[in-house]
């Protein structure tokens, strides 16, 4: 198919209809209705070999490459809205894109967001989502507002989305549903926006999972110039954290293995009980793992109360 075929075949109506689209794909550029709140605008990009595994499934990098957009818009409290699409394929492959179109359209449709526009090439396999979302003038979540004496929460269970990598990396062994848990968990990372939105009044600061637990946490500290003590024996890690040979190595593993795509949020210690109230409909677990203090020195409470430093550990594409 030519470039063009292919836009108007799978591209032109992707994702819900939102009403701040007045004109979407299909001209030189789209046009978005003026509102009166703010937008909260993201990016992210992934590469086969970098991002998923050569010959991974059409399907779960279109769901994924959203989803993590729509992980960061959630992070900030925004509710989504549109998204652009930009698609370099190393060939015409109709089935190929069919089935991406799938994936992200689904998961467009389920979070309400329209794609407006993008472009197509041909080079090697990679995909980058720009996307949109609204969020009432300053109520914004910032990394940055995380203050000493706030009380940190995580959503949901760490370590599962790295255990998928791990095995196929031949570096453990997994099986029977475990697998088949962790492995969905990676492919298709479901986005904690309607939980955000649900307890967006309480949080004073927050950030996704996506790099790791360890690097993300101290991306915030820096950001709101202040410390957190966390504790080894809060943490949700996965029960499937016996797959690692050593204790030690599976707890450092999955604090710096990424893509759980949860969220890690500041908030007052009194808000506690509200929050696992407004999330309990969502079937969204909430732990408390640690607390922000004054000062630049973040420690991690080992299990025998001993005081290791924390350190950022987690992917970076141009470190060691």
């Amino acid at each position: 198919m030519s470039e063009f075929s292919l836009i108007k075949k799978y591209f032109s109506q992707v994702g819900s209809k939102n009403p701040l689209v007045k004109l979407g794909v299909g001209d030189d550029g789209a046009i978005l209705h003026p509102c009166d709140q703010e937008q909260v605008i993201v990016m992210d990009t992934m590469v086969e070999d970098v991002h998923f595994i050569k010959g991974a499934h059409a399907h779960d990098v279109g769901h994924k490459i959203l989803a993590v957009n729509l992980s960061d818009l959630a992070a900030m409290g925004a509710t989504p809205a549109w998204a652009t699409l930009a698609v370099s394929l190393p060939e015409d492959n109709e089935k190929w894109v069919a089935e991406f179109v799938k994936g992200f359209g689904n998961i467009a449709t389920l979070y309400g967001v329209q794609l407006i526009g993008g472009d197509t090439t041909r080079g090697p396999l990679s995909v980058t989502v720009t996307a949109g979302g609204l969020v009432p003038p300053g109520k914004a979540v910032l990394r940055s507002g995380a203050k000493a004496g706030h009380a940190l929460y995580v959503t949901g269970i760490i370590g599962e989305a790295g255990l998928a990598l791990g095995f196929r990396q031949n570096r453990f062994q997994l099986s029977g549903q475990v697998l088949s848990r962790c492995i969905q968990r990676f492919d298709r990372p479901i986005p904690r926006v309607k939980e955000a939105l649900a307890i967006r009044h309480l949080m004073h600061g927050a950030i996704d999972i996506s790099d790791g637990l360890l690097a993300d946490l101290v991306h915030m500290t820096e950001a709101s110039q202040c410390a957190v003590r966390l504790y080894e024996d809060k943490l949700p890690i996965t029960g499937a954290a016996n797959a690692m040979s050593k204790a030690e190595d599976a707890l450092d593993f999955i604090l710096s293995c990424g893509d759980d795509y949860e969220l890690l949020i500041a908030a007052e210690p009194e808000s506690e009980a509200e929050l696992k109230a407004l999330l309990a409909p969502l079937q969204c677990n909430l732990q408390r793992v640690g607390e922000f203090v004054a000062g630049k020195d973040s420690v991690l409470v080992k299990r025998d109360q001993r005081e290791v430093p924390l350190v950022a550990r987690g992917y970076d594409h141009f470190g060691q």
